[in-house]
């Protein structure tokens, strides 16, 4: 009976240390990782005003934010110190990729100037289906609408165009 108590012990006793040691190795873990905090402003490279609702990605992650009213993004993430490589994207204006090195500094600014690109500016295509296609693959009904269109007409918004 005493042989099968102190075996019952040793494993209690054996499974509280393993217990310790994975709280320990996980503290030690996230030790490694520092909160950073990306922001800036992102503006017309030719004009200067703020662009709202660029996206800014994070390398090859699925960290991202978008620029408020004002050309304001924020970026919070917890990250090994390191360069990491930020995308900046919007609509008619050149993508823009920057390095950003973290490191003690928790607080990193990174502002941005876009350039519009006139060169590759298509149509935008708004299709009901989860695959991005172009107008000549599609097999339904389509309209275009440009913005022309939409300046000389009265429509108040964009579906009555």
């Amino acid at each position: 009976m005493e042989k099968i108590y102190t075996s019952k012990k040793k494993t209690l006793i054996l499974g509280v240390m393993c217990f310790l040691c994975s709280i320990v190795f996980q503290q030690n873990l996230m030790a490694q990782n520092n909160r950073y905090v990306i922001k800036g402003k992102v503006v017309d490279m030719r004009t200067g005003q703020s662009l709202p609702g660029v996206s800014v990605k994070l390398g090859n992650s699925v960290l991202g934010a978008s620029t408020d009213v004002n050309g304001n993004y924020q970026l919070g993430a917890d990250l090994s110190p390191g360069v990491y490589a930020i995308t900046f994207n919007f609509i008619s204006y050149k993508p823009e990729t920057r390095s950003v090195t973290l490191g003690t500094d928790n607080n990193v600014t990174l502002n941005i100037s876009l350039s519009e690109d006139f060169v590759s500016l298509n149509e935008v295509v708004v299709t009901g289906t989860s695959v991005a296609t172009s107008k000549r693959q599609l097999g339904n009904a389509i309209s275009t609408v440009s913005s022309r269109d939409i300046e000389s007409s009265a429509a108040i918004s964009v579906d009555q165009a």
